[in-house]
């Protein structure tokens, strides 16, 4: 037997499925929530461009990055439910992954 027939066994046997129970409005959440990011992200390379003075053109270009990684973080915490490692702690009783 070759490696890639044992690893195919080995994958056989794990009984692990990617399957999506969250609806529909969930995942265009997440997909209103990146576009919203890469809208900022687009705001913060114009706003360098920008015929303002140097200190609001700084802060400008910070507002953006800040609102940038915010809504990155909500598209992400829409799905992962961070808040849960946060409720029940780092006790183990919180499971990301679920074996079938």
């Amino acid at each position: 037997m070759s490696f890639f027939d044992d690893l195919s066994v080995a994958i056989d046997r794990v009984e692990w499925k990617f399957e999506s129970h969250d609806p529909f409005w969930a995942w265009f959440i997440v997909g209103m929530y990146s576009l919203a990011a890469l809208l900022c992200l687009r705001a913060l390379f114009h706003s360098q461009r920008a015929m303002f003075p140097d200190t609001i053109r700084k802060k400008s270009r910070l507002f953006w990055l800040l609102i940038f990684v915010l809504m990155l973080f909500l598209a992400c915490n829409k799905q992962l439910d961070l808040q849960d490692i946060f409720d029940c702690g780092w006790s183990g009783s919180f499971t990301p992954a679920r074996l079938v």
